[in-house]
């Protein structure tokens, strides 16, 4: 059996790296850097999950948004520790800002993304987090509530 070390592999390449590297900046639309409330709907909250570097970079992904390190949800947009579709949709875009990635930002980058494309599973009518209600209402003909 196959066992990717990949991680540990970035890891040991980035020690490499040398620290004047360039640096690249990429305009983006980002959250607000409060961690005071929602990145998804706004709202402010005492007690939220912090969104993990797979999570925000999967925002960044659906959404072209750039979401702070530390940046913190309401539970209820999560679901078996993935935002769930309709959380996409309503992401709180605060203003237009450079995101800049040395070298290691954009391996811990590559490494977010390549982790997500290994953790897809096969399409599922029955996991809420597959398709938001509109796409769902399209292929199946009911509403999510009817069918689940």
């Amino acid at each position: 059996m196959f066992i990717d070390n990949y991680e540990e592999r970035i890891a040991e390449s980035s020690v490499l790296t040398d620290p004047h590297t360039p640096i690249i900046s990429i305009p983006v639309f980002r959250c607000s850097k409060s961690h005071q409330s929602c990145v998804i709907c706004g709202i402010e909250i005492i007690s939220a999950k912090v969104l993990s570097s797979v999570q925000r970079t999967m925002i960044f992904l659906k959404r072209g948004v750039f979401v702070s390190p530390g940046s913190r949800c309401w539970s209820e947009h999560v679901v078996k520790k993935q935002l769930t579709v309709e959380s996409f949709d309503k992401v709180c875009i605060s203003r237009t800002d450079c995101w800049t990635l040395d070298s290691f930002g954009l391996q811990v980058l590559l490494t977010d993304i390549r982790s997500m494309l290994l953790q897809q599973n096969s399409f599922n009518f029955d996991d809420p987090t597959s398709l938001n209600e509109e796409a769902y209402k399209t292929i199946v003909g009911l509403t999510k509530g009817i069918h689940m």
